[in-house]
């Protein structure tokens, strides 16, 4: 996914989005394509650099835990874990440009992010 990614080859981002929902989750077919288009488009408002929409990817991640929360029976609250899922997009991305951003922060952001993921299942 990631490759596609960088290279905003978004039909390849979205295939692997496809599969990631579905291994990931085990939601029905319609939720499945449904969650992988809340992700691609999410990523779509996060890649522009430096110009992108950070609330807009947010709001679109807390749609796509809302979903997973409610298909998959799973217990998270989906404004953190959409908030939580874009600070480890920031965290990195600013880290690679600001010297000032420190291992200890990608590390924290990421544990942050896992303690979500934890109660995802």
């Amino acid at each position: 996914m990631g490759g596609a990614y960088y290279r905003h080859e978004w039909a390849t981002f979205l295939r692997a989005s496809v599969a990631m929902v579905a291994a990931g989750f085990g939601m029905n077919g319609p939720d499945t394509l449904r969650g992988a288009w809340l992700v691609l488009r999410a990523n779509q408002a996060w890649a522009p650099f430096p110009d992108n929409d950070p609330q807009r990817a947010r709001d679109l991640m807390r749609r796509f835990d809302a979903l997973v929360a409610e298909t998959a029976g799973l217990d998270l609250e989906p404004t953190q874990a959409g908030t939580l899922e874009l600070e480890w997009w920031r965290v990195p991305r600013e880290h690679q440009r600001d010297a000032d951003v420190t291992k200890d922060q990608l590390v924290g952001a990421l544990v942050d992010l896992d303690a979500v993921g934890r109660s995802r299942g």
